[in-house]
């Protein structure tokens, strides 16, 4: 059984709780100068601002930022999308003859798309950092190299992975 004790201060009205040597002031009433407690500044994000992100169970997803930019540039999202043939760099772009369609939600399953980044030594999941280049006027994307050291039964098994909920991803 944990032992209460409370504690009354009267000329501030302050509560005091103690349980077992430990004190602690009521934050409801507590008193003191907020210009004494030190800012913690916000932390810089570790992810870069636009990037496309590859999962083990084949989808490819835009993030939200880079969703948003590429809608204003290219409104149906009907892009050209080509990868280099080392699988490090991806290139999107407005074309006249697009060859992909991301749908509204920027998210779209491609096991086929995965499955060459894998055969290729790419560890799933993946993120390539997106930029936008101005002298081909195409967003390009460098794999980031995070997790990037291949494991032979890691490879092998990244698109065989069971969802969440127990069923093969197809």
């Amino acid at each position: 059984m944990d032992l209460w004790t409370v504690y009354f201060i009267l000329p501030r009205k302050k509560i005091l709780i103690e349980k077992e040597g430990f004190c602690m002031m009521d934050a409801a009433t507590m008193d003191f100068d907020l210009s004494e407690l030190i800012p913690i500044p916000q932390p810089r994000s570790s992810f870069p601002v636009y990037s496309v992100n590859v999962s083990q169970r084949g989808y490819v997803a835009l993030n939200q930022k880079f969703l948003d930019v590429l809608k204003e540039k290219i409104p149906s999202l009907a892009v050209g999308f080509r990868i280099h043939p080392n699988k490090q760099m991806i290139a999107i772009f407005q074309s006249d003859h697009p060859n992909y369609q991301f749908p509204g939600g920027g998210r779209i399953k491609d096991t086929a798309f995965t499955k060459s980044l894998v055969d290729a030594g790419v560890v799933l999941p993946a993120r390539y950092a997106v930029n936008w280049n101005e002298k081909n006027k195409c967003f390009v994307g460098i794999l980031v190299p995070d997790n990037q050291v291949p494991d032979a039964d890691v490879l092998a098994k990244s698109l065989d992975q069971p969802s969440r909920r127990g069923r093969k991803s197809k």
